[in-house]
């Protein structure tokens, strides 16, 4: 009697389990969730670009923090007074743009980046770059086929029209590492064919217009950040939109996403309310990332359900019907072996009836 208990009560532990299996764990749109986790330390990312001497990428990061009126925002207006003292500087200004204006070589720096793409909006900047990469080729060193493309894209009047800027910032964003193959493929390939038919198409123009509403948005410093991993032109149009909405917060949050960048805007713009989550993105850092999901909800970390989601996969399905169907088995068994046959003789049948008269 005990054992058909067991069994029965087995089975229903079972089927209980299987479903808060399937229940536990899952993602919503509470951005609370969020709030359990340290914030992000900008302060000593900004002390750290500082001992660099990079001055300029420093205070971009204090404007992102008191722009969005984080927790480290006052630490954040003493430390920006600091970069903009030395990033005044007469000496550090000129020394830096004109190494930019001269090299077309930039650091990074806001100045070296100014000074690159002033000099490459000249014809001065166009056939440097085009001297150099054909000294390269017959010096046997390594060459750089989207610079070229670029440059020669410069010399270009059809520009004029569009962005003529634009040929010069994407050098610039070329030469500190901003632009991956994949997306230097496509500005290859855009540029031959603005030589071959004369012509800039839509495709080429939304492109375009997309790179200045970023740069407009967020200025040179930010942007290379934000376009650093995109991959193609529809990359650099989501970017775009959300630099336009929230450009501080798709700034800190591209330099904490890094190649997961375009991932996570997407996932953010799913979630009802995106600008709100961007934020809290870029507040929390690194660890935010691991509780959005690629439909823009929050993860329940800690639930062994999630645990197993992530372990399983979709093998996590497969596991909790096993359950619910060896719940099911175990009920079965327990109620079959509860039915006793009825072997009753007739006589005992007549004495009962016998005895009730």
């Amino acid at each position: 009697m005990y054992k058909k208990i067991h069994l029965f009560g087995l089975g229903i532990a079972l089927i209980i389990a299987a479903i808060w299996l399937l229940v536990g764990g899952r993602a919503d749109d509470d951005i609370s969730v969020l709030d359990r986790l340290p914030d992000h330390d900008y302060i000593a990312e900004i002390n750290d670009l500082m001992q660099q001497k990079r001055w300029g990428e420093a205070k971009t990061i204090c404007e992102d923090v008191i722009a969005l009126d984080l927790p480290s925002a006052n630490k954040a207006r003493e430390l920006q007074a600091k970069c903009q003292l030395e990033s005044g500087k007469i000496y550090n200004r000129l020394y830096k743009a004109g190494k930019g204006f001269i090299t077309g070589e930039p650091d990074g720096s806001l100045e070296e980046l100014g000074g690159s793409v002033v000099s490459d909006m000249l014809m001065y900047g166009d056939i440097r770059d085009l001297v150099k990469q054909g000294y390269f080729k017959l010096t046997n060193r390594e060459t750089d086929p989207v610079i070229t493309a670029l440059a020669a894209a410069g010399l270009l009047t059809e520009f004029v029209d569009v962005a003529d800027w634009a040929p010069a910032a994407l050098k610039a964003f070329r030469k500190i590492g901003a632009i991956t193959d994949s997306l230097g493929r496509y500005i290859i390939k855009t540029s031959a064919d603005i030589f071959k038919t004369g012509k800039i198409d839509s495709a080429c123009k939304n492109f375009f217009l997309n790179l200045k509403t970023m740069l407009n948005n967020t200025g040179f410093i930010r942007s290379s950040r934000i376009i650093k991993y995109a991959q193609s032109a529809d990359d650099v149009a989501l970017l775009a939109s959300s630099a336009k909405t929230s450009p501080h917060a798709t700034h800190l949050v591209a330099r904490t996403a890094n190649e997961r960048t375009v991932e996570v805007i997407e996932a953010v713009n799913k979630h009802k309310d995106s600008p709100a989550l961007l934020k809290k993105i870029a507040r929390k850092g690194a660890n935010s990332l691991k509780l959005i999901s690629r439909t823009g909800k929050i993860l329940h970390k800690g639930h062994p359900a999630e645990f197993l989601r992530q372990m399983l996969g979709g093998y996590f399905y497969l596991l909790s019907l096993f359950i619910i169907i060896a719940g099911i088995w175990l009920i079965y068994r327990s109620v079959k072996k509860s039915s006793v046959p009825m072997n009753i003789s007739t006589d005992k049948i007549k004495f009962s009836f016998s005895f009730f008269r």
